[in-house]
Formats: C-alpha cells, sequence, structure tokens
C-alpha cells in the first residue's frame, strides 16, 4: 500500500513553500525527484492542480536580482581547447549552441584567458583584445536565440604558466634526442 504525506519544509537554499513529497513503500520513506515542485497556495473553493499538471522545480525558472532563468539547468565551463590565437570558432557556436537548443537555462564559456601569456594552451578562449568580441557576440546571440543565458569563466593561469611551458620544452627536447 502505498501513502502519500505532503509536509511543508522550509530549507535555507530552497526557500519557504516548497513541498517534498514523502512517498511511504514497505514502511520505507523516500522522496521521488519529480515530487520536488513550488506548491502555489490555492483559495478556499477552487479547484485543486493535478499531479501531472506540476513542474518539477528543476524546471521551473530561476530568478536572482534581474537575471531569470528559463530553468535551473546550468552547463559548468569545460576547456575544450579550440580556439584559434584566443578567437572562438564554429566548434563554439555548435558545443555550447547545442546545449541552448536543448533547453539548458545557463550555460557558462570555457576558462577565456584575459591575456595570452595568461593561457593554459594556446588552443584557450581569450578575450584579451577587442578583436576577440564578434567571435564572442556570435555564439552569445546564437544562445539568447535559444531562451538560454550565457556567461563566461576569466581565467589567468598564473604561475602554472611557467611550469606547463618548462615540460613542454623539457618534451620537445626529449624527442629531438
Amino acid at each position: 500500500m502505498v501513502a502519500t504525506i505532503n509536509v511543508n519544509v522550509s530549507k535555507p537554499t530552497h526557500g519557504a513553500g516548497i513541498t517534498y513529497e514523502k512517498v511511504n513503500v514497505n514502511g520505507v520513506k523516500t522522496h521521488t525527484q519529480e515530487s520536488f515542485h513550488i506548491r502555489v497556495p490555492v483559495a478556499v473553493g477552487s479547484s485543486q492542480e493535478s499531479e501531472a499538471e506540476k513542474t518539477p522545480l528543476l524546471f521551473q525558472p530561476f530568478s536572482v536580482k534581474d537575471l531569470t532563468l528559463a530553468n535551473r539547468i546550468i552547463v559548468a565551463p569545460m576547456c575544450m581547447y579550440s580556439a584559434k590565437d584566443g578567437f572562438m570558432t564554429d566548434y563554439h557556436l555548435a558545443h555550447l549552441g547545442s546545449f541552448a537548443i536543448n533547453g539548458a537555462g545557463l550555460i557558462l564559456a570555457e576558462a577565456t584567458a584575459v591575456e595570452p601569456r595568461g593561457r593554459i594552451s594556446p588552443a584557450d578562449t581569450g578575450i584579451w583584445s577587442d578583436d576577440h568580441i564578434p567571435a564572442i557576440k556570435r555564439v552569445v546571440d546564437f544562445v539568447h536565440t535559444q531562451g538560454a543565458k550565457i556567461g563566461i569563466q576569466l581565467a589567468h593561469a598564473g604561475r602554472k604558466v611557467k611550469i606547463i611551458q618548462q615540460i613542454k620544452k623539457k618534451k620537445s627536447q626529449s624527442l629531438h634526442l
């Protein structure tokens, strides 16, 4: 026998007014992923929303100050090492654009170097020159047409750059021996 108990739980990370439905199956209480939703107060005498019409919290809009995301799906930045002289390419348009097409609410572009000598690799994207802006804008505009938001991870490899250059130098020397 399955019994559903609605319990209002207020957690700081989710805010008040979120209902978690506990499902009791053979004496074991569990939370089903689909039951995480915001329960809107219903006026006395009005009809209740059916279980099928409830939108899971993951797919509901999320707002922080003036930014509103279509949902709570966020794509973390990934170093793809596919740039040419710091410029985003068609690869970035296809890669980041595919997440937007598939419905992510927020996409974060890969670590983007703020100066050429601060790149982890020569194939990192960059934003140290105004010449980089049109390629970045092309990706941003496409993501926005799909209803998603996009951010950028600014990066500088710092002291690691010298270490990486030394390792590459040692590898190239050992290849020539």
